[in-house]
C-alpha cells in the first residue's frame, strides 16, 4: 500500500477500561456471586467479578457510604451514607426507589433477612433498627448497647424471628422479633464485635472481635460452648459451610460436638493480611494464606496496606471474597494452586490506582499493561480482562516511570533506584543504585 494511502486514525472506540470503583469500606455481593456492590466515595459502584467492569453507578450525596446490602434475589439494593440517608435502588433499572433517614448518626452495617421482606440497620446511635422492605416503615427499634452497633445479623432461617447484634461496647445482643424484645445479653469479648456468622444447622452463632478471639454460643440456652484464639485483630467471618470445596473441609459435617454445639468449619481475616481457616472442635488453624500471594516482595520489604478488611462466602462453591485496606478485591479458593489441598488467591481486583504516572505494555505478546501510580507498587493488569494479575513490591518510595521490551520491565523511582522485572513471573532480575535523586526516566534499547 502507498505511504500517501495511509491515514492514522482520528478517533477510537474504547475496548477496555481500567477505572476506580472501590476506595475501601462497605462492599456486598449478589446472591449469584457474580456482582459486587463497591463503595466509591460517596458513589455505589456495580461491578463484574469475572473481570472488574463496572456496569452501574449510583450517585451519592457528597457523603461517604457506610454500608451495603442487597436483598436474596439481588433484584434490590439498599445503601447508606454519612448524610444519614438509606437508599433503596432497583437493580434492573438504577432508578433510586426511595429514600429515608433511619437513625440520628451513620448506620455501621445492613442486612435482609432470608425471606427479602426485613432489613436490619445497626448504628452509630446505639440502637438497631428493622424496616419493612417493601412499605419502607420501621417495625422494630431496639436500644441497648453503650457503643456504635457495628454488625447486625438475622438467623438464616426465616422460621426463627431472631436479630443478633454486636457492639464496640464488647457486647451481642440477641432480639426476639416476634415479641420485640431481647431475648439474651452475650457476654465473652474485651473489645469490639466485628464479625458475626451462625452455623448452617442454625444451632451455633459465632462472634469475632478485636480482641483476637472467636466465640461460639449455643442458641439453645444462650451459652458460651467455646472460645478460638485466633491472634490478631479479626475484622471479617465466615462459616465454611461442608462440601464447599474447600482444603481441609470435608463433604460431610463434623460430628464432634464440644459443650453440646457442633463442630464449625470457619474463616477469619483481619490485621495479620491473612486469611485463616479455623476447625471449632480442636480450635486448630487448618490452613493460612496470605493476601500477598499476587505480589513479589524482595530484600523483606513489607507490604503496605495488606490488612484484610471484609469477608464472604461466595455461593455454588466459587471461593471466598475479602479486601484489603488498599482497596483491593481477593478472590481465594483452590484453583491457582499448584497444590489442591491448598488456598491461594485466584483472582485480584484493584479498586483504585490514584492517579496514573505511566504505563507501558508488557509480555512477549503485549498482553499485559505495566501501570505505575501514586505508589512504591507496579501493578501488571491483564490486557483483555484488566485484571490484576500481579503486583510488584521492591522500592520503597514512589515509582515514577516504566518502560518495556518483551518480557522486560524496568521502572524508575523516588528511592533513587531502578529495578529490572520479569514480567512473566513478576520476579526481580536486578537493581541499580547510583542516583542522588528521584530516578524520572527510564529506558531499554
Amino acid at each position: 500500500m502507498e505511504l500517501e494511502k495511509l491515514h492514522p486514525r482520528k478517533s477510537y472506540k474504547v475496548g477496555n477500561r481500567l477505572e476506580p470503583f472501590y476506595t475501601g469500606g462497605a462492599l456486598a455481593i449478589s446472591s449469584d456471586g457474580d456482582v459486587l456492590a463497591c463503595a466509591c466515595g460517596d458513589e455505589v459502584k456495580i461491578v463484574q467479578l469475572s473481570n472488574g467492569s463496572v456496569l452501574k453507578t449510583f450517585p451519592g450525596d457528597s457523603e461517604p457510604i457506610t454500608a451495603l446490602a442487597f436483598t436474596p434475589n439481588s433484584r434490590t439494593l439498599f445503601t447508606a451514607s454519612r448524610s444519614l440517608q438509606t437508599k433503596k435502588w432497583d437493580m434492573e433499572s438504577g432508578e433510586l426507589s426511595r429514600a429515608f433517614k433511619s437513625h440520628e448518626a451513620p448506620v455501621a452495617d445492613m442486612a435482609v433477612d432470608a425471606s427479602g421482606c426485613l432489613l436490619a440497620t445497626g448504628s452509630a446511635d446505639r440502637s438497631a433498627r428493622v424496616w419493612d422492605v417493601e412499605k419502607g416503615h420501621c417495625t422494630h427499634s431496639f436500644k441497648g448497647h453503650k457503643g456504635v452497633v457495628m454488625k447486625v445479623l438475622f438467623h438464616p432461617d426465616p422460621r426463627r424471628l431472631i436479630l443478633f447484634t454486636g457492639s464496640d461496647d464488647a457486647e451481642l445482643r440477641v432480639w426476639d422479633l416476634a415479641t420485640r424484645s431481647p431475648l439474651a445479653t452475650l457476654d465473652g469479648h474485651f473489645s469490639a464485635v466485628t464479625g458475626l456468622a451462625v452455623s448452617l444447622c442454625g444451632q451455633v452463632l459465632l462472634s469475632a472481635g478485636r480482641d483476637k478471639v472467636v466465640n461460639l454460643w449455643n442458641l439453645q440456652t444462650f451459652k458460651k460452648a467455646g472460645t478460638v484464639p485466633v491472634f490478631e485483630a479479626v475484622e471479617g467471618l465466615a462459616v465454611v459451610p461442608a462440601g464447599a470445596g474447600f482444603p481441609g473441609v470435608g463433604t460431610a459435617a463434623l460430628k464432634s460436638k464440644v459443650k453440646g454445639v457442633p463442630g464449625v468449619h470457619f474463616l477469619t481475616a483481619g490485621e495479620g493480611g491473612s486469611l485463616k481457616l479455623w476447625q471449632s472442635d480442636t480450635g486448630r488453624c487448618i490452613q493460612e494464606v496470605s493476601a500477598d500471594d499476587t505480589r513479589n516482595t524482595i530484600e523483606g520489604v513489607a507490604a503496605a496496606g495488606n490488612a484484610l478488611t471484609f469477608l464472604q462466602m461466595l455461593p455454588s462453591n466459587k471461593g471466598v471474597l475479602s479486601a484489603t485496606a488498599d482497596a483491593r478485591v481477593l478472590v481465594f479458593d483452590g484453583s491457582m494452586s499448584s497444590d489442591p489441598d491448598v488456598l491461594s488467591v485466584s483472582k485480584q481486583l484493584i479498586g483504585t490506582n490514584d492517579d496514573v504516572i505511566d504505563m507501558k505494555f508488557a509480555g512477549e505478546d503485549q498482553s499485559l499493561i505495566a501501570v505505575v501510580s501514586n505508589s512504591e507498587q507496579v501493578r501488571l493488569h491483564d490486557a483483555d480482562t484488566m485484571a490484576c494479575t500481579r503486583s510488584l513490591l521492591g522500592h520503597t518510595d514512589m515509582v515514577l516511570c516504566c518502560d518495556a521490551v518483551g518480557s522486560l520491565l524496568v521502572t524508575g523511582s523516588k528511592d533513587h533506584t531502578m529495578r529490572v522485572w520479569d514480567s512473566k513471573d513478576g520476579t526481580c532480575l536486578g537493581w541499580g543504585e547510583g542516583h542522588v535523586a528521584a530516578v524520572s526516566a527510564v529506558a531499554l534499547g
